[in-house]
């Protein structure tokens, strides 16, 4: 029972982290596209998409992929199974 509770924290603590990368990305997608400094993310000729979206996917791996690691790394070198010397597989 105690290993279901653990994986449960561990995916509430994960998704939380997603939800606010994919939150920190729109804003500055938002922000971006307000701004638009010298007509970089949308002009007269259409909407450049690979530069106003890799803003937005900086922003998310910036804010949720590394917490996302790390809080990986914490579970593997932390987790109950890694205490008694057996296999983490």
């Amino acid at each position: 029972m105690q290993t279901t509770s653990r994986l449960n924290v561990f995916a509430r603590v994960i998704l939380t982290f997603i939800l606010i990368g994919a939150c920190f990305g729109a804003f500055t997608m938002y922000a971006a596209w307000d701004h638009n400094p010298q007509g970089e993310f949308h002009d007269e000729t259409g909407v450049h998409w690979l530069d106003w979206l890799r803003v937005g996917f900086s922003w998310f791996v910036a804010v949720a992929g590394l917490p996302c690691l790390i809080a990986t790394i914490f579970r593997i070198l932390f987790s109950p199974r890694n205490r008694d010397n057996t296999s983490l597989i």
